[in-house]
């Protein structure tokens, strides 16, 4: 019994490391960027300081949306910071700032 807790262990330490060794890859976008990592794609795009368009597909999907919304089809260009490190992307407008995880997708919006 003890030595299959070991292993169970060992096992669930090595698929953590794993997951978290799995990178998101980050492409720059006009206004913003393309994550994309084993199991969701996020596109995040600022249309002017304060409105940013987010699409999020899983690995099956794509991002082409059907929808009733309007989209702009020319967006001019802002000057956007991006910050990134291990586990973050920050995206910065004059009036606006997005907080990305890599590992989730979890967005959050500062004013």
């Amino acid at each position: 019994m003890k030595k299959q807790t070991i292993f169970l262990l060992k096992v669930i330490f090595l698929v953590t490391v794993q997951n978290f060794s799995l990178s998101a890859e980050v492409k720059n976008i006009k206004n913003g960027i393309e994550l994309s990592s084993a199991n969701m794609n996020i596109k995040v795009q600022f249309y002017d300081d304060n409105i940013v368009r987010i699409l999020k597909w899983n690995e099956e999907g794509t991002p082409d949306k059907l929808s009733l919304s309007v989209i702009k089809n020319s967006i001019p260009e802002i000057g956007i910071k991006i910050n990134e490190n291990n586990d973050t992307i920050f995206l910065s407008s004059s009036d606006l700032t997005l907080k990305i995880s890599k590992s989730d997708g979890n967005i959050g919006y500062y004013h």
